[in-house]
């Protein structure tokens, strides 16, 4: 009994010590002063640090973007391409290692683009790491996230009930989204190339297809069942592209290279053929308003680069527009530069403003060997200023395992202008200053 009653005096005195006044208002002081805190973007690399020594991702996910979809609550979704855990080395003929170290060596690009070149060099279409089709396991998934660091899977499969033409006879890359306010629904573009070998001629028929959904986390559900039925697009050949969605007037933008997008009168056109002529020239083109699922009637569009370039990233800050984009490469092993073009206009003109990424590195921000993926924005509570981040696949940075490739995260912020006329410049947070900066090159 007189246990019990001490037990009963000391949980007395437990309760009132931890719901005494002071310390819930030290305990609520701590919370708040928590929330109040801002986000710090992790990157996979020590800014500090480029000696290739990448640390792996947590997950497979590359190619794709990051959307903080409601401003006022600190969730991000991202939708990535999964590259499975094959190796990029499982051919050990003589021929096919030495084509892929002829690749790497003198055009910078990795292992897995050997089929590009040369038909059947590794038993054909859907062999290489990075060439699948969505049946192989080379697919979209979706994760969310309220830190950026710490992922939860959400969805495995965002085309689980695609059509069969897209799940056994296409490969796809780099998935694009963006929300329609008048029809309520997210529009999931992916970059679709049909079944050929070598892999270049399916890039010579490529192009996007569209899946729709009531929410953002899926399941899409294909706009068109139909195999050829892809975004009848101004330019053939669609490769890397990116979406982006202007507040002020309700309408979005598609950003894409292209295979049949060179100069005209230029020497490929007097000499090649017109299946020879790869230009991948960046092109614009507007989304049909109504829908988002297709480009607009007219099909006006421009080309806003030189030649060749790929892997756009298309995004808005206040009244600006900007692309960033870079040199081809086929998973680049040593990466790509990334250069930026601005313009008060989506379709132009454009004028080169920087590169945060050259080859030859600036001071405090050395070349990171990435190629460019995509920028991310997102509001955060007690900021007036959005915050953007530029991202990088590194590939080749998982020890041999094309799923564990890593990707690099670097927050860049914008040197204003006090002329109206200039865009402001965007440079990496963890660098000085970005090439070219402030100065301005002719229009594009």
């Amino acid at each position: 009994m007189w246990c019990g009653k001490k037990k009963d005096a000391l949980k007395r005195k437990m309760v009132a010590v931890v719901f005494h006044p002071c310390l819930l208002v030290l305990v609520l002081l701590v919370i708040l002063q928590t929330a109040a805190l801002p986000l710090q973007v992790p990157s996979n690399i020590d800014s500090s640090q480029y000696d290739g020594q990448y640390i792996p991702s947590q997950h497979d996910f590359h190619d794709g973007p990051i959307m903080q979809w409601d401003p006022n609550k600190m969730v991000f979704h991202r939708y990535a391409m999964s590259y499975t855990k094959c190796s990029i080395t499982n051919d050990d003929s003589v021929v096919f290692r030495f084509l892929n170290r002829f690749v790497e060596t003198f055009a910078g690009t990795g292992f897995d683009c050997a089929s590009i070149l040369m038909p059947s060099l590794s038993n054909g279409f859907g062999r290489d790491c990075g060439f699948k089709s969505p049946k192989n396991g080379q697919t979209v998934k979706i994760y969310t996230s309220t830190d950026l660091v710490d992922w939860n899977l959400v969805n495995d499969d965002a085309f689980t009930n695609g059509p069969s033409w897209l799940l056994e006879d296409s490969i796809i890359f780099r998935p694009a989204i963006v929300y329609n306010p008048r029809s309520r629904k997210y529009l999931l573009w992916l970059n679709r190339l049909p079944r050929r070998d070598p892999v270049v001629e399916a890039y010579r028929h490529s192009g996007f297809v569209v899946g729709v959904s009531d929410s953002p986390e899926g399941p899409f559900q294909f706009v068109e069942e139909e195999e050829e039925a892809m975004v009848p697009t101004a330019f053939k050949g669609g490769a890397d592209f990116g979406l982006v969605y202007d507040e002020d007037t309700g309408d979005a933008f598609i950003a894409y290279g292209s295979w049949h997008n060179y100069a005209i009168g230029g020497w490929r056109e007097k000499y090649y053929p017109e299946w020879a002529r790869e230009g991948h020239q960046i092109a614009i083109e507007m989304l049909d308003r109504e829908t988002f699922t297709t480009v607009a009637a007219d099909r006006v569009h421009t080309t806003v680069t030189s030649l060749p370039q790929e892997s756009p990233s298309f995004f808005k800050r206040e009244k600006w527009f900007y692309i960033i984009h870079g040199d081809l490469c086929c998973f680049c092993q040593k990466g790509s530069d990334a250069k930026v073009i601005a313009s008060r206009d989506p379709f132009g003109p454009y004028k080169e403003i920087t590169n945060l990424n050259p080859w030859d590195g600036f001071e405090g921000s050395p070349h990171v060997r990435g190629q460019s993926s995509s920028v991310f924005s997102f509001d955060e509570a007690g900021s007036s200023e959005r915050r953007f981040v530029w991202t990088a696949d590194l590939w080749f940075s998982g020890g041999g395992l094309k799923g564990d490739d890593a990707q690099f995260f670097e927050e860049i912020v914008f040197d204003e202008s006090d002329d109206d006329e200039r865009a402001p410049v965007p440079r990496r947070k963890n660098g000085n200053e970005g090439r070219g900066e402030n100065e301005y090159s002719e229009e594009l």
